[in-house]
């Protein structure tokens, strides 16, 4: 209790407990996929999308390219940035960028600015979470969905206190607009952080505001100027799916990892029962920051099962409560076990902190579980590829094979 009341008094931690948090969970994050950085290669759109475009044709060009019809400029700049290292160093050096990226969110959470969102051992516990979250594979450092882990930066910063100094405002200005023509989480967040300068009366938070708006009408306007192939699945709206997805995806296996979706009917009513209430309950005692995150996920999710890009050989629905660990259920999994944190630490009585407490005590089954997750396999020999790519003629053609469950291959021309 010493130690707690002596971190209560504390808006946050200087900057050299920053660098240790930093160092500290950048090797937390690596130790859970070690051949991300020790056998890196290229995952997906980093290869065959992000990397091939910045190479064949020139990645200041790509900015301005749509992906699933919306910018993605985070992994562009990454791709760009690949370029200035050797050739066999680019799915090493997009991997760490994504790493980066993923503690970000961590120092952003135990800095003064975000005292709107609680104690400082309350946000600690919180990066703990996020730092640990079981059921969240698919996005860890992997940069083409690092978008997600930047929306949680976002989100942090834009419901926080306003930078005291004109490198924070910089940062600011950077983050919110690169966040904003980023994928679509811009078009989610805008309505909030209005919601939240209503509120505070922040004059900083207009400056979000207006960086959001200028990155939303762009994003709109590719939206409207782009041909998204629609999907031959139907979606399959079903409440059985809904229950799976909700209960067992999210509410359980962000405590236990996976397995969640497979539980019996009364299990799953049990855990949907159980979740809720424990953020209805929640509500009223959280902080402003909290309750718009809250609002913030409950959209993402919203916007994930009206359109998920997914594909198999049931309907869209039924594929998405059959997969655990994939990028739709992070936000809301975060949400959720944060929210138990709050409910742990803070909740208005006994029974509140129990149940929250009780949460963070099954999570541990699923770090348990779920600590390690699984490589990146089969291995695809790029550096073999790259030294096959260099004998090659100027304008001559090559494939590259990348993790892609698809079986989707990067190509490349010789410069």
């Amino acid at each position: 209790m010493r130690v707690w009341l002596t971190l209560e008094i504390r808006e946050g931690i200087n900057w050299r407990w920053h660098a240790v948090v930093f160092s500290a969970t950048l090797i937390a994050i690596f130790s859970r996929l070690p051949g991300a950085l020790l056998h890196p290669q290229f995952f997906a759109e980093d290869g065959w999308v992000w990397y091939q475009q910045a190479y064949n044709l020139g990645w200041l060009r790509t900015l301005g390219i749509t992906q699933a019809g919306y910018l993605q400029t985070l992994p562009r700049l990454a791709a760009g940035l690949a370029l200035l290292f050797p050739m066999q160093w680019a799915p090493f050096i997009m991997n760490l960028a994504g790493a980066v990226v993923q503690v970000m969110p961590v120092t952003a959470l135990l800095s003064r600015r975000c005292t709107p969102w609680g104690p400082l051992p309350v946000r600690m516990l919180m990066a703990v979470l996020y730092i640990v979250i079981p059921n969240a594979p698919e996005i860890h450092i992997v940069m083409t969905n690092a978008m997600w882990h930047l929306a949680v930066l976002q989100v942090l910063l834009a419901f926080s206190v306003p930078p005291l100094s004109w490198r924070g405002r910089v940062l600011d200005i950077l983050l919110f607009g690169i966040g904003s023509v980023s994928g679509p989480f811009s078009m989610l967040l805008l309505p909030l952080v209005a919601v939240y300068y209503w509120v505070r009366r922040q004059s900083w938070t207009l400056v979000i505001l207006g960086l959001l708006s200028a990155g939303v009408l762009l994003q709109i306007f590719c939206l409207a100027h782009s041909v998204r192939s629609a999907s031959a699945q139907p979606l399959g709206v079903t409440a059985l799916s809904l229950l799976r997805i909700v209960a067992g995806n999210i509410f359980v296996n962000s405590m236990t990892g996976s397995g969640g979706a497979y539980l019996p009917l009364w299990l799953l009513v049990s855990a949907a029962i159980g979740g809720f209430a424990i953020i209805t309950c929640a509500w009223g005692s959280s902080p402003l920051a909290l309750r718009l995150f809250i609002a913030f996920t409950v959209f993402a999710l919203a916007a994930s099962l009206r359109d998920p890009l997914i594909t198999g050989s049931t309907t869209r629905w039924e594929e998405l409560a059959d997969v655990a660990g994939i990028r739709y259920w992070f936000l809301p999994s975060l949400m959720f076990l944060w929210v138990a944190a709050w409910c742990a630490c803070g909740g208005k009585n006994v029974l509140l902190r129990y149940a929250g407490a009780a949460v963070l005590l099954l999570t541990t089954i699923g770090i348990a579980r779920k600590w390690s997750y699984p490589p990146f396999l089969p291995e695809t020999h790029f550096g073999a590829d790259v030294e096959r790519f260099k004998d090659l003629k100027t304008g001559e053609h090559m494939l590259f094979a990348v993790y892609d469950p698809l079986g989707r291959k990067m190509e490349l021309i010789k410069h």
